[in-house]
């Protein structure tokens, strides 16, 4: 746990760096949440408010080896009265440092028999944390040519701002483009939420899936959302599924034979002859005057 700033007892380290007196004034500099492979700077001043002269001023820089702080200068010498000296404090946290409060105690050494005062040195090691509610989205089976859409929600649970991005699915490359994503990047304060939505649209009949790996900026964790679906055909049965219906002699009242269609699919479907449905004659003439097609025969998402 961090240390108090104020103590209100004699702890062993205390004794330790001061002996059994007290310290009369303990300076924080805080350098916050620190994400792995970050440096940090802290900069801040000190003022001879003195009245016996000019002060010569030493920090224990030998307590800050293998901390990942660092201070300049470490040392002053004849500060004037009245006059103010710019101090550096730096905190590097390297790849592979251990997560978690960081907090070192510098005493001041003032002249001779001066006050004991001390800096604190502390930072927080951290790295940023975005989690998916599910790691693999099943999307069922969904008609061809129709779509489904289905969202995932992105949260950060870190404690430092995050920038994510759902890299180029990895899997059958005629997938990828079954699957819409939206957004694919994006940044996440602390404790924020956001929606992804993800749209299956089918080319053929078949399972669909693709891998898309989750990126997200200094963190060393690897996540992936799996999104699967099914495409499905409409299922009709023609019983018999060849009609004959034999000679017929000309002048005669003709021949008439039924066919029975069964739809053996599980949803409902909508049946109609291209070639004597009125309807569908019309909306046909219509398309083939409109403007929201591309160069690749379909409509644009865009316009619809």
């Amino acid at each position: 746990d961090a240390l108090p700033i104020w103590p209100s007892a004699f702890t062993p380290d205390h004794v330790k760096l001061f002996g059994e007196v007290w310290v009369i004034g303990y300076h924080l500099c805080d350098f916050g949440n620190v994400v792995v492979g970050v440096d940090k700077k802290r900069k801040f001043k000190i003022t001879n408010a003195s009245l016996l002269g000019a002060l010569n001023m030493k920090l224990k820089k030998n307590l800050l080896a293998n901390t990942g702080f660092g201070i300049e200068p470490d040392k002053v010498v004849r500060l004037v009265e009245a006059d103010t000296l710019d101090f550096m404090a730096t905190f590097v946290a390297k790849k592979g440092s251990e997560l978690g409060m960081r907090e070192v105690i510098l005493p001041f050494e003032i002249g001779h028999n001066g006050p004991p005062t001390a800096l604190v040195l502390r930072a927080n090691v951290t790295f940023p944390e975005v989690t998916v509610t599910t790691g693999a989205l099943d999307l069922g089976p969904v008609w061809v040519g129709c779509s489904r859409t289905v969202n995932v929600q992105l949260q950060n649970t870190g404690v430092v701002p995050s920038e994510w991005v759902l890299l180029n699915p990895a899997g059958n490359p005629a997938d990828s483009d079954r699957f819409l994503v939206h957004p694919r990047e994006g940044s996440l304060a602390p404790g924020e939420r956001c929606n992804v939505a993800v749209e299956f649209i089918p080319s053929e009949g078949r399972p669909h899936s693709v891998r898309l790996p989750l990126r997200v900026s200094g963190s060393p964790v690897s996540r992936s959302l799996l999104l699967r679906g099914e495409g499905v055909f409409a299922e009709v049965v023609f019983d018999p599924p060849n009609l004959e219906l034999g000679p017929i002699l000309p002048h005669s009242e003709g021949a008439m034979r039924y066919v029975t269609m069964t739809n053996a699919g599980d949803r409902p479907i909508e049946v109609y002859a291209v070639d004597f449905d009125a309807d569908h004659a019309q909306e046909e003439a219509l398309l083939a005057h409109c403007s929201l097609f591309g160069d690749d025969g379909k409509i644009g998402r865009a316009h619809v």
